[in-house]
């Protein structure tokens, strides 16, 4: 019983899962914002393909 106490009183595992899912939504943020700027810099692209098409 006394080591179920103390487990439950330890909080340092705690503090290393709060730092993994901060990690976690870092990445995933960055994942997004890295395909959103491939989809505008690939339609940029296309357009200014499409001008000198034109010309």
């Amino acid at each position: 019983m006394k080591t179920l106490k103390k487990l439950h009183r330890d909080e340092e595992g705690l503090a290393m899962i709060e730092y993994v899912i901060i990690l976690f939504l870092v990445a995933l943020a960055a994942l997004i914002a890295w395909g959103d700027l491939g989809e505008t810099s690939e339609e940029t692209a296309e357009r200014r393909g499409q001008s000198i098409s034109a010309l």
